[in-house]
């Protein structure tokens, strides 16, 4: 290995041999003395930080000598006892350096194991909340219980533990708002890449590389896009699995840990995809498997993601949404009219309110609100009042151009009913403002 300045200059080369043990570069003869193999780099043998005083390498979990090609002490565990070499727990990589390496001197099963766990209760716990909540408190506990089963197989004492399963509590839960978030982004390519930046910051202020957490983002967000488009017909686990291994052979690949790269991708998946799935997916879920509670749940979510209820969504929750409410984003609607005219201050009654027809902002819109009830905020911004979803007949009263108007709309609105068919009416509710 060599180090090289800003300009592509090599400052320093290195060279060791299969155990570790410092050479000379352009002889290959190992170094005799301390100081003849004292190098300005902190980092050396496969990465890890070199101690060139004593000639020891710390590979974190332990200290390893490289003369002698063994670690200071034991693994707490012997990964495979069917396998001879495996019995010396102070042989480093079952004493098969050429193939092998040792990224934390650690039980390597250990970090696979500890990952497998934080991600299946990550899966159990993600439901505990609604929505970012839920990646919260799921990220929280499936990073916390990652750290806790790595430490315990690894043979952390009791303050390396408490510190482990903290830190990993705070980047899952981390890990899960941040997934959340990226996954409300609508456009698929912003979100991937914006996906792919996050990893990379986050690489970075760990200590790692930018490039490695770039392209391990790029790779979990876009796998996941393909995952959740075609392969719907797998399982919820089965699906985070898939990106999980995908995740894991691309940080081995990019000189990572697997474990690291597949707790991430699974991460991405559980978090930013099947938290944000697409209205037409859920709903041929619920069509295969039945309306399940969850499944109901997951649906009006969906419904809710882009704050727009269409003609279409509105119908397929009049019949499967069992009466709950729907939450839209009032800043939405189009409404030309008042966006060029402002309020018509002619029809504000005493408090605040004025009827809206929503016609104006076309067709698919008036059918799901028909006539909607502002409330004057300021002068240049309005509040929606909740709305009803329902096929309610109204009584002809008024002057003559008012019942026929009346009659008109009792017309529209029966020949919905008939279309919709049997359902159950929701409210909507407008969440923020209408501003012009």
């Amino acid at each position: 290995m060599a180090f090289s300045n800003e300009n592509g200059q090599i400052e320093e080369e290195l060279s060791y041999d299969a155990w570790g043990r410092r050479r000379s570069p352009s002889t290959w003869e190992p170094f005799t003395f301390s100081d003849d193999d004292t190098s300005d780099y902190d980092q050396g043998f496969t990465g890890h930080e070199h101690i060139d005083l004593f000639d020891m390498v710390n590979m974190d979990g332990r200290m390893y000598d490289p003369v002698v090609g063994r670690f200071l002490s034991p693994d707490p565990y012997i990964q495979m006892p069917d396998f001879t070499q495996s019995l010396n727990r102070y042989a480093y990589c079952i004493n098969n350096p050429l193939s092998l390496t040792d990224p934390t001197g650690y039980n390597w099963l250990g970090d696979v194991f500890a990952t497998v766990v934080g991600i299946a209760v990550g899966i159990e716990t993600g439901g505990l909340g609604a929505g970012i909540y839920g990646a919260i408190i799921g990220g929280t506990l499936g990073g916390a219980s990652a750290a806790l089963v790595g430490s315990v197989l690894n043979g952390a004492n009791l303050w390396q533990t408490t510190k482990n399963v903290f830190v990993g509590a705070f980047w899952g839960a981390a890990g899960g708002a941040m997934n959340f978030e990226i996954g409300e982004i609508r456009n698929v390519f912003a979100r991937i890449a914006v996906h792919s930046v996050s990893e990379g910051v986050v690489e970075g202020i760990q200590g790692g590389h930018f490039e490695h957490g770039l392209l391990l983002g790029l790779t979990s967000s876009a796998g996941g896009e393909l995952i959740s488009r075609y392969g719907s017909n797998l399982p919820y686990a089965g699906q985070i699995a898939a990106n999980a291994t995908l995740g894991g052979l691309v940080s081995e690949l990019g000189g990572g840990k697997f474990a690291n790269g597949a707790m991430t991708a699974a991460y991405t998946m559980m978090y930013n995809e099947l938290m944000h799935p697409s209205v037409k997916r859920v709903l041929k879920n619920i069509l295969k498997k039945g309306a399940s509670y969850n499944r109901i749940m997951a649906l009006k979510y969906a419904i809710q993601a882009d704050g727009i209820l269409s003609f279409e969504e509105a119908y397929i929750w009049y019949q499967l949404g069992n009466g709950k409410e729907i939450t839209v984003d009032a800043s939405k609607l189009c409404l030309p009219t008042i966006k060029k005219d402002g309020i018509p201050w002619e029809k504000v009654n005493e408090y605040g309110n004025f009827s809206i027809n929503t016609y104006q902002g076309g067709a698919d819109q008036f059918l799901v609100y028909g006539t909607i009830t502002g409330h004057v905020e300021s002068s240049n911004r309005i509040s929606i009042m909740t709305d009803t979803y329902n096929f309610e007949m109204h009584s002809l009263k008024g002057g003559p151009m008012n019942i026929i108007k009346e009659i008109i709309r009792n017309g529209e609105t029966a020949i919905g009913g008939w279309l919709h068919g049997h359902g159950t009416t929701f409210n909507i509710n407008f969440k923020g403002y209408y501003k012009f």
